[in-house]
């Protein structure tokens, strides 16, 4: 029997961004996840909105289960709360749309500003990725 030829990836590639996000010490996960969603979204959003940029394709947020232990298999907590995954259509998008209104400017004062009240910034990690995803 003949092997087939390996999937290639099709569709757009994105770009994407995935960091994982602590809580400061002084408020719940519960608190972290409400301030996040009600008040830091909303501020980011606006500043976005006033830049005439649009949103990224996916900006999705993973909240650790509060009911679950968070620790890897060798027993050491896994250190953040959260993970944060923001999708663009290239690095170009993500530089021109994320990165020149949120991380210049007032725009990066009031968002670090807004993250020092809920965010340990000096646990948080990021990454970024080309994502490629194979169909079918």
């Amino acid at each position: 029997m003949a092997q087939s030829a390996p999937t290639q990836p099709s569709g757009p590639q994105r770009y994407c961004i995935v960091a994982f996000l602590a809580k400061i010490p002084s408020i719940t996960l519960e608190e972290f996840r409400d301030y996040y969603e009600t008040k830091h979204i909303p501020l980011v959003k606006r500043h976005l909105t006033a830049a005439g940029v649009p949103l990224p394709l996916v900006y999705s947020r993973r909240f650790i289960d509060s009911k679950t232990p968070t620790v890897s298999a060798s027993g050491v907590n896994v250190g953040f709360d959260c993970v944060t995954e923001l999708q663009f259509s290239s690095k170009e998008d993500f530089e021109k749309f994320w990165v020149a209104p949120l991380m210049t400017g007032e725009g990066s004062t009031k968002v670090g500003e807004d993250e020092a009240k809920f965010i340990d910034r000096e646990k948080t990690v990021a990454y970024q990725f080309e994502m490629h995803q194979t169909e079918g």
